[in-house]
């Protein structure tokens, strides 16, 4: 039944609840399935809330369950008056309830709650719409997690698995990789590089991986031909670009098909015989499934709304260029450090709770510079704690070039005479062994290669 209270009509199963509470004085051992269905926040009347609560607490500490030891308990915690008192929880005990409907009115209970839910972020919503000063983009994201943890309780989710179907579900995952590394095919989201592939399976869904490099290294380079080595297989990618605006983007992913020069390409100094180029490196892009978000203003919750937006159509890959340009939520002037942990962390729940692949790229400080060797570790990410605790993958960005001149005797030997080369150092992999893979870039850094040695087969995917 429904009751009025202050002219609205609330969802309120009265004798459902008086009905639960009634069976648990008399029978406490009946919450061992109930609290399975129903917590204490689903009942309307805080006094049946409180009851419920301690019953609970009495069963999870092995205790005995009945009117006295129940009313002992509230007494305690000094939650006996707000319960109703004695005479309130003895009469409650002494109604006689048939227990052969009680999985029913734990159903009438569950959905007047929810429907109280609903009723609650409709009208948070429609104050937070009036209000000039909200979020709106940070308060949609906030609706869409309460509004999905409604469907949770509506579909009975217990957050529970059995061994037995997770052993399945492994097992299928096993043979696809199989199959897929006979065939020569990620696993995963393909990132474009033979031997990336092959060690990593991929981008995974629910990863967040970190692409580090000091500036010049050719991170944005790198992450585009992530992007568009996914999108050729079919995956569906969105962008977040903070350092360049889109018509920037855009003519990065045009020259990287092609052997025109940036710079003249950025000025018009473009050949008609390199027109062609141009055309056929439009028609290679045009049909490509790469979108990218527009606003340079961008916050982890501005992320989450546009992913979650995305993957209604369908998303395989988010790529955000880059970290240190993301805009802090919540307190201002706070330590850098705290921000950076907070974002990391709101990138890698973004990937687990839209499971896609998450790709992040940050800056690396320069301690690298005042090593002999040049070469970066995974110390050297700017607020490295928080960065290589949430990274399921991190990828150091190292090309020698940029450092040494081509034959310089001071280069090390074992970059010698490799014109345009460069190393994606795999500092961290959750997963799987770290090493490196090398990688050959044009010129002008626009597009990167498979470096071309011996080892690789003869039609590398």
């Amino acid at each position: 039944m429904k009751t009025f209270v202050n002219d609205d009509v609330i969802p309120y199963a009265r004798e459902a609840e008086e009905a639960i509470i009634s069976t648990l004085l008399f029978n406490g051992n009946h919450i061992e399935w109930l609290s399975g269905i129903l917590t204490a926040e689903m009942f309307h009347r805080k006094s049946n809330a409180l009851v419920y609560e301690a019953v609970k607490s009495l069963y999870d500490d092995g205790k005995p369950v009945d009117a006295i030891t129940v009313t002992e308990r509230l007494e305690k915690t000094g939650k006996l008056s707000d319960a109703g008192g004695k005479e309130h929880l003895r009469s409650m005990a002494d109604k006689i309830v048939s227990t052969s409907s009680l999985e029913e009115y734990a159903m009438c209970v569950q959905d007047d709650y929810i429907a109280r839910r609903y009723t609650e972020i409709g009208r948070d919503m429609i104050k937070a719409g009036m209000d000039e000063s909200t979020d709106v983009l940070a308060d949609l994201a906030e609706t869409e997690e309460k509004l999905a943890a409604l469907v949770d309780t509506m579909a009975g989710k217990s957050g529970v698995i059995s061994l037995n179907d997770m052993l399945r579900s492994s097992y299928d995952r096993l043979y696809e990789r199989r199959e897929n590394y006979r065939n020569n095919t990620a696993s995963g989201v393909d990132t474009g590089l033979y031997w990336l592939n092959r060690i990593t399976g991929g981008w995974r869904r629910g990863n967040l991986i970190v692409l580090a490099g000091r500036p010049a290294m050719g991170k944005t380079a790198i992450a585009l031909h992530f992007a568009k080595a996914a999108a050729k297989k079919g995956s569906r990618v969105l962008v977040f670009s903070m350092e360049m605006s889109t018509d920037e983007l855009v003519d990065r992913l045009v020259i990287s098909n092609t052997d025109i020069d940036s710079e003249r390409f950025r000025t018009g100094n473009v050949e008609d015989s390199e027109m062609a180029q141009v055309d056929s490196s439009t028609n290679i892009l045009y049909d490509l499934p790469v979108s990218v978000s527009e606003s340079t203003s961008v916050t982890a919750a501005h992320v989450r709304a546009r992913v979650r937006e995305q993957c209604r159509k369908g998303c395989d890959l988010v790529i955000v260029d880059y970290l240190n340009l993301m805009i802090p939520e919540g307190k201002k002037n706070r330590n850098r450090e705290n921000d950076i942990s907070e974002m990391t962390r709101a990138l890698k729940l973004i990937a687990i709770e839209s499971h896609v692949p998450v790709i992040v790229l940050t800056q690396l400080n320069r301690e690298c510079e005042k090593r002999q060797s040049r070469t970066p570790e995974l110390s050297d990410l700017r607020e490295s704690g928080s960065i290589e605790q949430d990274a399921d993958i991190v990828l150091l960005c190292f090309r020698p070039a940029y450092y040494w001149k081509e034959n310089d005797i001071d280069m090390p030997p074992e970059y010698r005479d490799k014109r345009n080369y460069g190393e994606l150092i795999i500092a961290k992999n959750r997963h799987g062994r770290t090493g490196f893979v090398p990688f050959a870039h044009n010129d002008t850094i626009s597009a990167i290669y498979d470096w071309n040695d011996e080892s690789l087969p003869k039609n590398p995917f």
